[in-house]
Formats: C-alpha cells, structure tokens, sequence
C-alpha cells in the first residue's frame, strides 16, 4: 500500500502542524520531473504496478513462501500460483538464493521486470540460482503450462 506521494519519495513535513504533517500538498514539479526520468522512483512504482496487473498470480494464486537456501537467509523467496517466484534481498550485500521449485525442473523463467534479462534455468533437482544485488529483487515467471 501506497500513501498518497509516496510513488515520487514524498514523505511527511513534521515541521507542519497537526494533520498538515502528514497531509501535505502534491509535489507536481517532482511528477513532472520524475515522469521523464526512467530511473526515477515514479518509473520504479509504475514499472511495479504493471507488473503486477500482467501477473495475476500474484494477486489471485496461492502464495508459498520458499526456504531461499542456506547462505541466504536476508532473501524472501516466495511463489504466487505455479508460475510465477518473487525473490526479495533485504541485506546491504549481493546475496545468491538457490530455492527449489517444485515441478519446474527444466524450464526457463522469464524476469517480469526486466524482460531483457537472460531467463533462469530451473535446474533438473528443481533448483535456481539467483544473484541478487543489494536491496534487490527478482519477479520470475513460467509462461508455460505448469
């Protein structure tokens, strides 16, 4: 959940009194601004929301969460449905996520919010490996029959 300015890094003006700390007037300037800067906290959000309205599995399949592996305990690892892994880094350093993936030994999984990144073998035991960099996430789906 979104408060309203948050999607451009709006937060409270505790300077203001009273409600007024936390109901402050929309930054328009920084929309404009952020609408035209692909890297912007603005993109981030809308590339978020799409990607999230193109996957209904996050919204309607069951959620699982996934041990992320030994060596990765800042990482939540969880599946939405049978198709799609979210995996989330919250430590300040790289960390690899090797979960096991039940039933998708050998497929390629294809990143939601990147899809020109290489897709990621389900290795034949069932396993990925994903690096993650620091604060990083993954959202990896199968778009085939699982």
């Amino acid at each position: 959940m979104l408060y309203y300015g948050e999607e451009i890094g709006m937060g409270e003006d505790l300077s203001l009194p009273g409600r007024f700390a936390v109901r402050s007037h929309m930054d328009w300037a920084a929309v404009r601004e952020q609408r035209a800067d692909p890297d912007s906290l603005l993109s981030w959000m809308r590339l978020l929301v799409d990607s999230y309205r193109a996957c209904p599995e996050l919204a309607w399949g069951r959620s699982t969460v996934l041990d992320p592996g030994p060596d990765a305990r800042p990482v939540l690892a969880h599946r939405c449905g049978t198709t799609v892994v979210a995996l989330h880094n919250f430590a300040d350093v790289e960390v690899e996520a090797v979960p096991v993936l039940q039933g998708l030994a050998g497929v390629e999984l294809t990143d939601v919010l990147d899809p020109r990144a290489d897709p990621v073998r389900v290795g034949d035991d069932g396993t990925i490996s994903v690096t993650l960099p620091p604060y990083g996430c993954r959202w990896l789906r199968y778009a085939g029959n699982a």
